[in-house]
């Protein structure tokens, strides 16, 4: 009996957990359908193999100079300026459709990406995978998907002010310096991810012959 009540209770803990993080989950969902669209129509799209091959270009020609700092930079700029979309993506009421497909598109060029280099390179394209992309983008990732939830609940604030007339917007200047002061703090997860790579490149990327 006590032991069905303890499960009973870890079930409805779960269940409460689920619903609170629905929107991250969801977000989490479509960038998983992207990475597997990316892997899936690489085969089959002449178009995603071009886009994973100029992607796969780019990145060993911005480590083409084995400096720490300019690596850094390199890939810092480029993580800001997604993190950046998905932010002005939450500044209007469309951004609660937007940033699921954000989230969609990103996963579907890493997946691209992953998918090209194994293609490519076999076995040392998963060694490369799984040393060189996948540790600094967990950060990048997550980075990507607390703004991309941020914008997507400041987005529906801003649906409910423009379609519901009966809405208060009182608190809208509130809300709007929160997700702005969040999407700061978001910033600290492309740095730690640009110095990551930036270590990996310096040090392991050498041994890759590509």
């Amino acid at each position: 009996m006590k032991r069905s009540r303890v499960l009973s209770l870890n079930k409805s803990g779960f269940t409460n957990y689920l619903y609170k993080n629905r929107i991250l989950l969801l977000l989490a969902l479509f960038f998983a359908l992207g990475i597997i669209f990316g892997v899936t129509l690489l085969q089959k799209s002449d178009v995603t193999s071009s886009i994973s091959k100029v992607l796969f270009e780019r990145y060993l020609s911005n480590r083409a100079n084995p400096l720490f700092i300019h690596i850094f930079f390199k890939y810092l700029l480029s993580s800001v300026v997604l993190l950046f979309l998905i932010y002005i993506s939450g500044t209007s009421f469309i951004g609660v459709v937007l940033s699921p497909f954000m989230m969609l598109g990103i996963g579907y060029f890493l997946g691209g990406f992953l998918g090209y280099v194994y293609h490519l390179h076999s076995i040392k394209g998963i060694a490369f995978n799984a040393i060189m992309i996948i540790p600094a983008s967990i950060f990048l990732i997550i980075a990507f998907l607390l703004s991309a939830k941020d914008a997507l609940n400041f987005s529906y604030e801003l649906l409910k002010l423009t379609f519901n007339s009966g809405y208060c917007s009182g608190n809208i200047f509130e809300l709007f310096k929160g997700y702005c002061r969040r999407y700061l703090l978001f910033l600290i997860l492309p740095i730690v991810s640009a110095i990551i790579d930036a270590l990996f490149s310096i040090t392991v990327l050498k041994f890759f012959d590509f």
